[in-house]
C-alpha cells in the first residue's frame, strides 16, 4: 500500500495520488495525498526562492554537478547561470 510522505497515512486504491514537482520539473522521492502535496510544494518553493523581481519570483536550484540554475518562475522552461540573465528575460517577457 502507497503512503503519504508527510502523514504516512495509507493511499488506497482510487484515491488521487500526487507527486510533487521542482522547479525543473524533476519530481520529488514519494506519494502524497493532496493535502499535504500543496504543502510540500508551497515549502519547497520557499526554499527554492531567491527574490521577487517586477512581481515575478525567480528560483534557484543546484544541479546535479553543483552548477547554480535561476529560474525566472515555477517550472519555467528556461534557466539561467546567472540571475542577471533571469532579470533581463522577465524584463524581456514584460515589455
Amino acid at each position: 500500500m502507497l503512503k503519504c510522505q508527510k502523514c504516512n497515512k495509507g493511499i488506497q486504491s482510487g484515491d488521487l495520488i500526487v507527486y510533487v514537482r521542482d522547479v525543473d520539473f524533476s519530481t520529488l522521492d514519494g506519494e502524497y495525498c493532496q493535502e499535504h502535496a500543496e504543502i510540500e510544494e508551497n515549502e519547497l518553493k520557499k526554499s527554492r526562492l531567491v527574490e521577487t523581481y517586477k512581481g515575478v519570483d525567480i528560483y534557484r536550484k543546484d544541479d546535479t554537478y553543483g552548477n547554480v540554475r535561476y529560474y525566472p518562475d515555477w517550472q519555467s522552461l528556461v534557466h539561467y547561470k546567472e540571475i542577471q540573465w533571469a532579470r533581463d528575460y522577465i524584463n524581456r517577457e514584460l515589455d
